[in-house]
């Protein structure tokens, strides 16, 4: 797993629950913003199929075809190559989440593929194939980033493995002297969407400071 230090607010656990008809679980990220919110990506699990939802604002009118690709290039030059699972056509606010691009073209889509990629490769080029051609996007290493983060959610909620679900935590790191009466916090951060093993090792560095005379502690509250 390639771990990463980027986190959103917004970034979580749409829906987790069961299909009362199917009785298969259903699962869907947030919706994550990249190319300055002219593009969107969300994760999901409907049907034991897991896939990605894909929306881009764009100034034409355009057509995926069914199996047509979306492909994304890493920083190492690792390929991710997914297909599209139907024929969708743009159209005014396709491409917007919220009122944000709704008065403009559009298109949505949803992708298959060998969605792991995303836990070990950052993405910093797009290739959206249509019935015309291709179109071409850079994405800046935040943005790729910001994909990773959220596969990695979806991935550790869809295992339910403990050790790499992701949560977030405040931290208060604090010192005091051996004899001292009480701690003095140094800094108070929020660490949003980290497994057990990221926090352990934010703990364990801080504390690696503790000497003769100085005690180095974190106060962590798991937020909700």
């Amino acid at each position: 797993m390639l771990l990463t230090s980027l986190s959103s607010v917004a970034m979580k656990i749409e829906k987790d629950e069961i299909d009362e008809f199917t009785g298969n679980r259903i699962v869907y990220t947030s919706w994550e913003s990249i190319l300055g919110g002219k593009s969107h990506i969300r994760f999901r699990l409907q049907e034991d199929k897991q896939s990605f939802d894909f929306k881009l604002i764009y100034d034409n009118a355009i057509v995926i075809g069914r199996d047509d690709n979306l492909m994304f290039k890493s920083t190492s030059g690792e390929i991710g190559k997914f297909e599209s699972v139907s024929t969708y056509s743009g159209g005014i606010g396709e491409g917007a989440v919220g009122l944000a691009g709704s008065q403009a073209h559009g298109i949505r889509a949803t992708y298959r593929g060998p969605l792991s990629w995303f836990d070990d490769n950052i993405a910093v080029l797009m290739r959206l194939y249509t019935t015309d051609g291709y179109i071409d996007n850079k994405l800046s290493e935040n943005d790729g980033r910001k994909l990773s983060k959220l596969y990695q959610l979806f991935s550790s909620t869809i295992d339910g493995n403990p050790s790499t679900t992701m949560l977030t935590y405040n931290l208060k790191f604090v010192k005091k002297r051996v004899k001292g009466s009480g701690w003095e916090v140094v800094k108070e951060e929020t660490k949003e969407l980290i497994t057990k093993e990221e926090l352990q090792k934010i703990v364990d560095e801080w504390k690696s400071q503790t000497s003769d005379t100085m005690l180095y502690d974190v106060q962590i509250k798991k937020e909700k």
